[in-house]
């Protein structure tokens, strides 16, 4: 004889608790799969953290595909391809800064020069001894260039290079304006005795097969100071 609990149904409530377990199983497992494919969106490993104090999210990692919008609120546009890290590419040379321009003083001669790939613009090419004011331009549009000042009597193509610099302790140099961005300005202030000079950008950019020498490539200009 079989044993009841003396309840209508008799078993009843076991096989309801067995259906109700497997019930929350089914739908825990449905749950991991659903948080699982939404986890792995593309198929990009990566990881995105977000600053407490700030709105932006950060991404890190690597990808492959077309992607645009804007990285660190600087850089805007498509690119594809696989890429880690920083974003690269054309852009200007970081190294120097944006370029200081002092007032003229009064009584001194103004020079106008403009530095760009590749060549030097002087104006006026002939001034007379004394204090000389040099406004200098960088129009660019991608390198940063310097002023160098040498009092010589050689012509553009007579001046040493050595590695695609003119060797400063070989030359009568006179001072220089320190490089500086493109598009903007800079000014020097140097006292001129009678004579000729060849104002030059004596950067060179990269190594090897792969430098680039802002003299070599033609950026030399006349200057005559007359007494």
């Amino acid at each position: 004889m079989t044993a009841h609990d003396g309840r209508p149904g008799g078993r009843r409530p076991c096989r309801r608790a067995w259906v109700g377990r497997a019930a929350l199983a089914a739908v825990l497992v449905l749950t991991v799969v659903v948080l699982a494919a939404c986890g792995r969106g593309e198929d990009r490993p990566g990881t995105v953290s977000v600053d407490p104090e700030s709105s932006t999210p950060s991404v890190s990692g690597s990808g492959t595909g077309t992607h645009s919008g804007s990285v660190s609120g600087t850089h805007s546009g498509s690119s594809s391809g696989t890429h880690s890290g920083s974003v690269s590419g054309t852009h200007t040379h970081s190294g120097a800064g944006a370029g200081h321009v002092e007032p003229k003083p009064a009584g001194a001669a103004q020079v106008n020069v403009t530095l760009k790939e590749w060549a030097i613009e002087v104006e006026p090419a002939e001034v007379k001894a004394g204090q000389v004011y040099f406004l200098v331009t960088n129009a660019g549009p991608e390198h940063p260039h310097e002023l160098v000042i040498v009092r010589s009597d050689a012509g553009p193509e007579e001046l040493p290079v050595v590695d695609g610099r003119v060797p400063e302790d070989q030359v009568e140099m006179i001072g220089e304006v320190e490089a500086f961005a493109a598009g903007t300005q800079a000014s020097g202030l140097f006292t001129l005795q009678p004579g000729r000079y060849l104002l030059i950008c004596n950067i060179v950019e990269g190594e090897g097969e792969h430098a680039v020498s802002h003299v070599e490539e033609g950026m030399v200009a006349e200057l005559t100071v007359t007494p």
